[in-house]
């Protein structure tokens, strides 16, 4: 390993520690739910409870702007996709005047979504590439937080955001687009699942779907899983795995009924899988790091969480929480004939950001040192080597050398 990779490691593993720690902090000073009600009557607090809120609010924006920092001083080298769609974008939204006209000509000729062209467009008019790469970033871990933050009953956030960390924020540096639609698609799922309202979980995946088209594709699988699970509570308990096992056995069909949806919202992914309809099975295109880590993190969790579903806290939900984390191992086996089922299987694989957390915080609850211990060794000790050897060692989105843009 060369000393550029080393150095930045350690960059990496400092800013995800001190987030990581900030959170703590924060989770700390929240501890008391009254505190955080209460603060809607600010005038009603004790000088010692508004410490702890402001200190806590500190603390939390510490933690989301970190990353966001980090991320607005890299180099355009720093991430395979800068060069493809956002150095050329933001060279050619310099050129133009900063006006509603000027922006509708440069959405046509950026080849890039709605909301997408207009912050790079916003960037280039009153700031610059490092704006851009900040407001990305803070587009990605805000949702992300939020997620957590509503969830931080059921599951432990700092731990969350060592699980973002560790599997996606590298891909954040390179997938800019797609990582803002997964982190929107995240919080859509929550605030459907925390029963927030139709008109936010609407207005997220509108949002995800103007970053990334592929975002309304994977809310179709959503609902069809949801479905499908749904039959499988009510009338055949393994309905969903039956599916599943369906699904890879006739792939063929069901890589027809794929391009044909793709066709609707973006033809040209549906163009990949006709390039590949002929492609022999090849297990050397499956990324065995990616299989053999989450598939570990993901036994473990779905072993947990399956011991706990007999309580009222854990349940129906998890199970189609679970569900949803399987079928992004299916895509991931899918590359043996698509490779660009990789990014759809990365929309599911997303959902570890809560169910690694969710098992992480039974496990914790239970005060068992021993469990505990090997809980934290096959959670994120399989993702630390993941992040490590397939972001840093093989170079994996060309993340792994950070430079500053200065």
């Amino acid at each position: 390993m060369s000393n550029s990779v080393a150095v930045s490691t350690v960059i990496y593993l400092s800013m995800f520690t001190l987030s990581v720690t900030s959170a703590v902090f924060a989770e700390k000073m929240f501890e008391n739910r009254d505190l955080v009600c209460l603060a809607k009557h600010l005038k009603t607090l004790r000088n010692e409870q508004r410490f702890y809120l402001y200190t806590g609010m500190a603390a939390t924006v510490c933690a989301i702007v970190l990353p966001c920092f980090l991320a607005s001083v890299r180099a355009t080298s720093v991430g395979n996709d800068i060069s493809v769609y956002v150095l050329p974008n933001y060279e050619i939204a310099q050129k133009m005047s900063a006006s509603i006209q000027s922006f509708i000509e440069f959405q046509k000729v950026s080849n890039c979504e709605l909301l997408f062209s207009l912050v790079v467009f916003l960037g280039a008019k009153i700031g610059s590439l490092s704006l851009i790469f900040f407001l990305i970033e803070l587009l990605i871990i805000a949702p992300v937080y939020y997620s957590l933050w509503l969830e931080r009953d059921q599951l432990s956030l700092p731990a969350g955001l060592v699980v973002y960390y560790l599997l996606w924020y590298s891909f954040s540096l390179s997938g800019m687009r797609q990582s803002i639609a997964m982190s929107f698609i995240l919080m859509a799922f929550v605030l459907w699942r925390q029963r927030k309202g139709k008109k936010k979980v609407l207005l997220s995946v509108a949002i995800a779907s103007l970053f990334h088209i592929s975002a309304l594709l994977v809310v179709a699988i959503f609902f069809v899983l949801y479905v499908i699970n749904e039959v499988s509570n009510k009338k055949f308990k393994y309905m969903d795995l039956v599916v599943l096992v369906g699904l890879f056995i006739f792939y063929r069909s069901f890589e027809n009924i794929l391009a044909g949806f793709l066709e609707l919202v973006q033809p040209r992914y549906a163009q990949y899988i006709y390039e590949n309809a002929e492609t022999v099975m090849d297990f050397s295109s499956i990324p065995m790091t990616d299989l053999l880590a989450k598939t570990i993190s993901l036994v473990y969790a779905t072993f947990v969480i399956k011991r706990q579903a007999s309580s009222s806290t854990y349940g129906k939900q998890e199970k189609f929480e679970l569900s949803l984390s399987w079928l992004g191992r299916y895509f991931l086996l899918f590359m043996l004939n698509f490779k660009e089922s990789l990014r759809i299987a990365f929309y599911f694989d997303y959902t570890y950001i809560l169910i690694l957390p969710r098992s992480f915080k039974i496990v914790k609850l239970s005060r068992d040192k021993k469990n505990i211990y090997i809980s934290i060794i096959i959670l994120f000790g399989s993702l630390l080597a993941y992040w490590f050897y397939n972001y840093m060692v093989l170079g994996v989105y060309k993340t792994n050398i950070f430079l500053l843009a200065f």
